[in-house]
């Protein structure tokens, strides 16, 4: 997997955040202290891979960065090394489900006929 993802991205900033359970100014927080690959995990100045990322609210994220990762995730409901990788498997599935159906609405329009499910509307 490339470093940069904008599609997984906005995957992201669609859920909610993931501290606190807002819905409104999530953000993709990036994190740090995941497992990964030396190339994928960063530096200073250097963001991790777009993998790596979690949904916190602006608040939430900004409160992470002042606390240090650490110590802001230790007393959360929600571990980011369990929940990112759990996140990008929820994406490859919600791609894939987007992809089968423009897949059958295509094919269905392709043949001008009605599918029963409805993909495909005359």
């Amino acid at each position: 997997m490339s470093g940069k993802n904008a599609d997984f991205l906005s995957f992201i900033r669609g859920l909610p955040c993931c501290s606190c359970g807002a819905v409104s100014q999530v953000q993709a927080a990036h994190v740090r202290i995941l497992p990964v690959k030396e190339e994928l995990k960063g530096g200073t100045g250097k963001k991790p891979a777009d993998f790596a990322a979690v949904p916190l609210c602006f608040s939430c994220h900004s409160t992470q960065h002042q606390k240090g990762e650490r110590t802001f995730w230790a007393n959360k409901r929600v571990e980011p090394i369990r929940y990112a990788p759990f996140l990008v498997g929820c994406f490859i599935l919600y791609r894939l489900d987007l992809a089968t159906q423009v897949a059958a609405r295509e094919t269905f329009h392709s043949l001008n006929v009605k599918h029963k499910d409805g993909w495909y509307d005359n």
